[in-house]
């Protein structure tokens, strides 16, 4: 777990990937994965980079690696949250058909590393109604972010409904 205000942004780096295993070929068809040791961290502030035993015991002894550890790293980060108020646009909506929407921006929160904080900005952004999706008895489209950068963790949208008139 990581202590209030830390997170991460990719993906655990684990070197080597992969480990090759040589044995009988009976054996290897069952074989999926070699497990690591386990290994917890409580309240991660700081970045991580730790070397793990293989769980071998686990693994038949005819079947040998050619490593027996691994190292894991990742850069643990600052990070804060963040709203923007994004333009919503209605797609997919055909020729002679006007559409009026309200409210015409939606607010999206996002978590992400303070050290990228100041370069999001609501460009990153897309949200998305689609014409498509209206029926017969709806009142209202649902928005959807289709675009958002990568630094950013997680994202959440605070209106659920687009609410719409069609002029002709």
């Amino acid at each position: 777990t990581y202590s209030p205000g830390y997170d991460v942004l990719k993906p655990m780096k684990v070197t080597p990937d992969s480990v090759k295993v040589i044995g009988p070929k009976s054996m290897l068809k069952t074989l999926k994965s070699v497990e690591t040791e386990p290994l917890v961290l409580k309240n991660v502030k700081s970045p991580i980079a730790e070397t793990l035993n293989l769980k071998v015991s686990a693994i038949d002894s005819k079947i040998k690696l050619d490593y027996t550890t691994v190292t894991i790293e990742n850069p643990v980060e600052r990070f804060t949250e963040g709203t923007l108020s994004i333009p919503v646009l209605i797609i997919n909506v055909p020729r002679g058909i006007k559409i009026k929407h309200f409210p015409t921006r939606v607010n999206v929160s996002y978590y992400t590393s303070l050290k990228v904080f100041n370069t999001i900005d609501e460009t990153n952004f897309k949200v998305v109604c689609d014409y498509k999706d209206i029926n017969n008895n709806s009142s209202y489209l649902t928005p959807k972010l289709i675009e958002q950068p990568q630094q950013v963790k997680s994202t959440r949208l605070h209106q659920k409904k687009i609410e719409f008139i069609i002029t002709e």
